[in-house]
């Protein structure tokens, strides 16, 4: 239950939390007052402003934290709210109809929240294939490479799903098959952390696996433990991984067909004191390869762009998830979802495998990134 409010607790944006539950607050305020008139009572009635003002102040606590299931609630109620209030004027001003007393006690906004609710779940229960073409002069023949990250195994999405796109994955014959990170996370047991990986090993692409560690891998947010610690160490992960023919990329790089150079960042969230500059990772390979950038978080295009790599990929997004959050993330200037064009690289910011926090998502939806590299024309 504590997790309602803490998931995913970040002080920087407890401003953003609190200015939210003032919005919510101040339109559960003004709302309840027509509920309280349908009970047949006074809103404005020393007891009923008493009652609107305790119910208003619930949603700072809810929104306290804007990343937290509490919040999403409180926004999607007050959204519900709203969508219920355009329709009930519509009808007003088309049939010059008040507002009925199912629509005063809220019975219309609880149809709306359902079909929010419904359709986010839907969107946590599917999981879709989006192709990129990106073309080179570096390679001689094509090569396929898959893009997979933020699983977030065994928290909030069907463990099926994970299987059933392994297998439509190899029927797909990559090359190449990227784990782009946040494979597992604070609310994943060490039993699920080494299911996921030896599901992982199943798949059969012509140079390998790679994986390179997302924010939440070594389960480093303490407010978002289960039972109040990690469940696996350092070196059970890393183990897990390795023994599954799965190679880490952690500030290196791997050569793969004589052609292509794949480069791996350790992630800022957690490496910031310890990460390398691109510079010096990428110093000694050879510019007769196409050089391509992996790295959890959608950060350093221009800089990867400008040393010469043609091709980025990265997750940690999920697309925003849950509407508004992508609006949020344009603004802040961050690479939300999709493709890029930078400078003379191509920059693609994959959704996620499957979400995280709450099973739901309307936003976007959960996939897989299928790249084709091509030889140029």
């Amino acid at each position: 239950m504590l997790h309602f409010f803490t998931l995913g607790y970040m002080p920087q944006y407890v401003p953003i939390g609190i200015v939210l539950g003032l919005i919510c607050g101040a339109y559960t305020f003004f709302r309840t007052a027509g509920l309280i008139r349908a009970l047949g009572r006074n809103p404005k009635s020393a007891k009923s402003r008493l009652l609107r003002l305790a119910l208003a102040a619930l949603n700072l606590p809810f929104c306290f934290n804007m990343w937290a299931p509490s919040c999403v609630l409180a926004f999607y109620i007050m959204v519900s709210g709203i969508i219920a209030d355009i329709v009930a004027l519509i009808v007003h001003k088309l049939f010059k109809k008040t507002g009925s007393r199912f629509y005063l006690l809220g019975g219309l906004a609880a149809i709306v929240f359902a079909a929010l609710l419904a359709h986010g779940l839907y969107g946590m229960n599917r999981i879709v294939k989006t192709e990129y073409r990106v073309a080179s002069d570096k390679v001689t023949k094509p090569y396929r490479i898959v893009f997979i990250s933020d699983t977030h195994y065994g928290t909030v999405q069907n463990k099926a799903l994970l299987k059933a796109g392994i297998d439509d994955i190899n029927a797909l014959s990559p090359d190449i098959v990227v784990l782009g990170g946040d494979i597992v996370d604070e609310r994943t047991s060490k039993a699920d952390m080494l299911e996921v990986f030896s599901e992982f090993g199943r798949f059969k692409p012509t140079y390998g696996v790679f994986y390179v560690y997302g924010n939440h891998d070594n389960q480093p947010y303490e407010t978002d433990y289960i039972g109040g610690e990690r469940t696996f160490t350092d070196i059970e992960l890393e183990n897990a991984i390795l023994e599954n023919g799965i190679a880490i990329l952690s500030d290196n790089y791997a050569v793969v067909g004589g052609e292509i150079m794949l480069a791996g960042r350790a992630d800022l969230g957690w490496h910031r004191n310890e990460r390398a500059e691109a510079a010096d990772l990428v110093h000694g390979a050879s510019n007769e390869l196409m050089w391509v950038m992996l790295d959890h978080q959608p950060i350093e295009t221009e800089e990867n762009a400008a040393l010469g790599f043609e091709l980025q990929l990265s997750g940690h997004t999920h697309g925003g998830q849950i509407w508004p959050y992508p609006i949020m993330h344009r603004l802040m200037g961050i690479l939300n979802y999709g493709e890029y064009r930078i400078g003379d690289m191509t920059h693609i910011t994959s959704s996620g495998f499957t979400g995280w926090g709450w099973p739901v998502r309307n936003a976007y939806f959960c996939e897989y990134v299928v790249v084709d590299v091509i030889p140029a024309e």
